[in-house]
């Protein structure tokens, strides 16, 4: 059976009882709303995250050849704050939203839209 700790107690050992999780024993504290939680082993791992090298998806992602292509108004209208069965304000801001994101798209070189 698993030690059990309040809060409190465990405040005043969280030294300790992080050893003793780390070292394989499970640890149990009790919240003042008699909720639990559990100190273990594997919470309390040691391990770094694994850092993946640049590039490591080269080749195997293809964008599709509509990548800039222009959103449908279905889908653009939400972005702009305009309901889908409203109209758009005005031409202007239908154009200008519409070119978004064929300019974004140009400007970091991977379109010609």
């Amino acid at each position: 059976m698993p030690d059990v700790y309040t809060v409190a107690e465990a405040a005043e050992r969280l030294e300790e009882l992080f050893r003793r999780a780390a070292a394989g024993e499970e640890i149990i504290l009790q919240g003042p709303d008699d909720k639990r939680l559990r100190l273990a082993e594997d919470v309390v791992s040691s391990a770094t995250p694994k850092v993946l090298p640049f590039g490591l998806m080269k080749g195997k992602i293809r964008l599709g050849s509509d990548f800039g292509a222009p959103l449908p108004d279905d889908m653009l209208k939400p972005l702009y704050g305009v309901g889908a069965d409203e109209p758009w304000p005005d031409e202007e801001v239908h154009e200008a939203a519409a070119g978004h994101a064929c300019r974004a798209v140009d400007a970091v070189g991977r379109s010609e839209a």
